[in-house]
């Protein structure tokens, strides 16, 4: 996630050569120092879900956050791309969709 730890809950610092991001931006790497969990809330068909995302690395210099979908599958979430829409579903509910972004072909998640 981008570089804010006044979100993250439950966090602990991490050594520099275990938690490291890269292929990203300017195809640095890039080197988290701190790790921790956030409260999140989603709205889904009018509806408030609230989660917790754990273990987030804190990157200095990552300017968008970013969701790993390795991650999201490792927790029992399937997750559908199909028509530029992106669905997360949990035991056959979904619990979030976004549309892809034509500017920046990116799924903008509101999380």
């Amino acid at each position: 996630m981008k570089y804010n730890r006044g979100l993250l809950i439950n966090f602990l610092s991490v050594e520099h050569d275990k938690k490291t991001v890269s292929g990203i931006g300017e195809a640095k790497l890039l080197v988290s120092d701190v790790q921790g969990d956030v409260n999140l809330y989603a709205t889904v068909n009018g509806s408030t879900l609230s989660g917790t995302m754990r273990r987030l690395l804190c990157v200095p210099g990552l300017i968008i956050n970013l969701y790993s979908i390795g991650t999201v599958i490792d927790a029992s979430v399937e997750v559908l791309f199909s028509n530029n829409t992106v669905s997360f579903s949990r035991d056959g509910t979904v619990i979030m969709e976004r549309k892809r972004s034509q500017k920046e072909a990116l799924y903008h998640l509101d999380i």
